[in-house]
C-alpha cells in the first residue's frame, strides 16, 4: 500500500559500490553528499512538507550507498523510493526483546524499519492525527523492500487489532514472547516497584498467598487471551511467534525463520552477529560498517531473584494459560522454573 509522493528522485547513475561521484541536478556530489542532495531537492518539491527531513528518513541501503557490496542489494532500476505503510508489524510483547529483534531485522537490505515506536494505533493523541501522519513516520523504501514498524503495546490493544485489519488485512504480524514470569518481573522493575513480590502477590483472608491477577503486569502476561483475539482477525499463517530466550541464544536461527516468514532473500548469517562476552548478549554487525554495534547498557540487565515459594506460585498460575497458548500457536516454549 504505497503512497506516491510528488517529488522526482534526484539521482542519476548512482553507483552502488566504488568511488564514483553522484550526479544530482547537474552537479557532481561525493558519496557522502547523497543524502544532503536528496533532502534539498525533496524539500523543494514536496507539496506536503514535514517539519524535518534528515538522513534518518532513509534506509541504510540509501544512506550508505557505496559502503556495501552491490551484491547485497541493488534498488529496482528506474524506481523512486517512497514512503509506504508497513507490510509487517512487531506487535508485542512489551519487555520481551522487541528492540533487539527490530535492530537485527533492520540489517536486512529488504527490511526498512521505522525509526521509533510510533504508538499510532494504541495512543489516542497519535491516532487522531490520521493515517497521513502515520505514513510520514516511515522511512522511504523501494517496492522490493518491506516497511516494518514496532510498537509492542499493539498486542494488548483492541483498536490496534481493528484498525490494522482495516489498513491491510494481509499484514504480517510478528510477536516476541518471553517466559511470563520473567516478563512480569521485568515489567515490575520498569514500573519502579521496589517490592516486586509485594506488587505481584496478595494475602488471602486465610493467609494464603495469591497472584494479583487484576493488575496489568500480571494479566498482560496471559498471552493466549490476546493472541486468540488477533487470530479472530488474521489467519495464523500471517502470525509468527518466537520465544525471546531463543532470540538471545540463537539470533541467527530466529531471524532466518523471519526471513522465510516475510518471503525475503535469505541473507543474514552468523557473520552479522557477534557475541559480546562482557555484555553477555549478541550484537549486530551490519553490512555497511566494519565495527560491531551493540544495544545500550540498559539492555540485558539482570533481574532480581524471586524466592522459591513466590516463583512456584507464579509458574503454577501461568501454566494452564501457557498450555492453551501452545495449542493455539502450534509450538511449545521451555517456560518453567530454573535453578
Amino acid at each position: 500500500m504505497g503512497h506516491q509522493l510528488p517529488w522526482s528522485f534526484p539521482f542519476k547513475n548512482v553507483p552502488m559500490h566504488g568511488a564514483i561521484g553522484v550526479t544530482c541536478t547537474g552537479h557532481v556530489w561525493s558519496k557522502r553528499s547523497v543524502i544532503a542532495c536528496l533532502t534539498e531537492e525533496t524539500l523543494r518539491n514536496l507539496r506536503y512538507r514535514p517539519s524535518k527531513l534528515s538522513q534518518h528518513d532513509f534506509h541504510w541501503t540509501v544512506r550508505t550507498i557505496g559502503q556495501y557490496d552491490p551484491s547485497i542489494y541493488k534498488a529496482p532500476k528506474g524506481e523512486m523510493p517512497r514512503k509506504r505503510f508497513p507490510q509487517a508489524l512487531i506487535i508485542g510483547a512489551g519487555k520481551c526483546g522487541t528492540r533487539a529483534l527490530i535492530e537485527f531485522l533492520n540489517m536486512h537490505p529488504q527490511v526498512v524499519a521505522a525509526r521509533e515506536e510510533i504508538h499510532f494505533f494504541d495512543l489516542d493523541q497519535n491516532f487522531r492525527r490520521g493515517l497521513a501522519w502515520y505514513l510520514q513516520r516511515m522511512r522511504y523504501s523501494y517496492s522490493d523492500q518491506i516497511t516494518l514498524e514496532k510498537t509492542p503495546s499493539y498486542m494488548w490493544t483492541k483498536r490496534a487489532r481493528d484498525e490494522i485489519y482495516k489498513l491491510n488485512r494481509d499484514m504480517k504480524l510478528i510477536v516476541v514472547l518471553k517466559d511470563p514470569v520473567i516478563r512480569l518481573v521485568s515489567q515490575a522493575i520498569r514500573n519502579k516497584d521496589k517490592d516486586v513480590t509485594g506488587c505481584l502477590l496478595v494475602h488471602a483472608p486465610n493467609g494464603t498467598l495469591l497472584v494479583r491477577d487484576n493488575i496489568r503486569p500480571v494479566y498482560w502476561s496471559i498471552y493466549v487471551n490476546y493472541i486468540a483475539k488477533w487470530l479472530w482477525k488474521f489467519p495464523i499463517t500471517q502470525l509468527h511467534v518466537l520465544d525471546s530466550s531463543m532470540l538471545v541464544k540463537d539470533p541467527v536461527g530466529e531471524v532466518q525463520k523471519i526471513e522465510r516468514f516475510l518471503g525475503i532473500k535469505p541473507i543474514l548469517s552468523k557473520g552479522n552477529f557477534h557475541f559480546d562476552e562482557q555484555k553477555g548478549f549478541y550484537c549486530k554487525r551490519p553490512f555497511y560498517v566494519q565495527n560491531v554495534v551493540c544495544l545500550g547498557n540498559e539492555k540485558g540487565k539482570p533481574h532480581p531473584t524471586l524466592s522459591p515459594e513466590v516463583k512456584e506460585l507464579l509458574y503454577k498460575f501461568y501454566r494452564p494459560y501457557n498450555e492453551k497458548l501452545f495449542k493455539v500457536i502450534g509450538t511449545r516454549f521451555a517456560w518453567w522454573p530454573s535453578g
